[in-house]
């Protein structure tokens, strides 16, 4: 499947997910949205969503990848199961992602970090915490 395919599907789900917990949120397309898929409006507050989406667990994708100069506010990487019903979802605020990704690389000219998914979701039990956070984001 085609990774912008992907990156659609899992904008949708978030998306979903976010509307069905009564957030009033949208998704965000063109040059304004920097760093960011979709935004959630309250009030006069704005809060920006990073969507990841890796194929998962069969479909051999493993890191997702993160700008230090991305402007959200929280993360949510998405778990896609194309092979089964339901896909799973990690929701991070921006602070708490931090500590999971690769440490700052130089060479790297996007400046770029990765978060290896496959050996902390295995791994490590603190993952667990971010598995369906949604309350993280807080509340409608």
């Amino acid at each position: 499947m085609d990774k912008s395919v992907k990156c659609a599907i899992g904008e949708s789900l978030v998306l979903a997910e976010l509307l069905k917990r009564g957030h009033e949120a949208y998704i965000a397309h063109g040059p304004t949205q920097q760093g960011w898929d979709i935004v959630i409006v309250k009030d006069d507050n704005i809060k920006r969503v990073q969507v990841k989406t890796i194929g998962w667990p069969k479909h051999n994708q493993r890191t997702v990848t993160v700008s230090n100069s991305l402007k959200f506010n929280y993360l949510v990487v998405v778990l896609l199961n194309l092979d089964e019903p339901h896909s799973r979802y990690l929701v991070c605020d921006k602070q708490e992602i931090d500590s999971l990704l690769s440490a700052e690389n130089d060479e790297r000219v996007s400046k770029s970090r990765s978060w290896y998914i496959a050996k902390d979701i295995n791994n490590d039990p603190s993952i667990n915490k971010f598995e369906n956070s949604w309350s993280t984001i807080g509340n409608p």
